[in-house]
């Protein structure tokens, strides 16, 4: 196509296509970096969310790590209460022997002489001299009297018959249970 203007006008229309291009190009490099600095802030804040979430996430593992040695720390406390509790358990079932030995010397008779007390599982065994079978079942009658607050002490002495065979004079064995 043959253009027919001027020169003068051709130049205007060269000059005008140009600004033109020119106007496009910076609108479009304006709408470009505008949208990349969107991106990178977008981007920034996600990265910024992502930092701090990891960062959570270590001390939580770090916490983890505490809680298992509290764990561990926990179980050793655990196995020491159980054997406090088992000595302490231990401590509440022992009885006292001296002082239920005492009780049964203050009601023993002048005429009955122990010669041996021996202790097994809770249980008293007296071995001993008599001079007469009633002052043994004296002994033994006030060994189940002996009060211990408001509850015999000795509710179950058990003396075999044979010892009760002989009158005077004679060895007798006598078990008493502490339960």
């Amino acid at each position: 196509m043959i253009n027919l203007l001027p020169t003068k006008d051709k130049d205007i229309i060269k000059k005008e296509v140009l600004r033109r291009f020119i106007n496009v190009l910076g609108l479009g490099l304006f709408i470009l970096i505008f949208v990349e600095i969107i991106f990178t802030f977008a981007s920034f804040f996600f990265l910024d969310s992502f930092s701090k979430n990891l960062d959570d996430h270590l001390s939580t593992t770090k916490s983890v790590a505490d809680s298992k040695n509290l764990e561990e720390l926990e179980t050793k406390i655990g196995g020491i209460n159980e054997l406090l509790f088992s000595i302490e358990a231990e401590e509440n079932s022992v009885v006292d022997i001296t002082g239920n030995i005492k009780m049964i010397l203050d009601v023993l008779p002048g005429s009955i002489k122990i010669e041996s007390f021996s202790f097994e599982s809770k249980k008293i065994l007296i071995r001993g001299h008599s001079d007469k079978r009633t002052d043994l079942l004296d002994f033994v009658a006030d060994l189940e009297k002996i009060d211990c607050s408001g509850a015999r002490c000795f509710p179950k002495t058990t003396l075999p018959v044979s010892n009760l065979l002989e009158g005077k004079d004679f060895v007798f064995s006598l078990s008493i249970d502490l339960d």
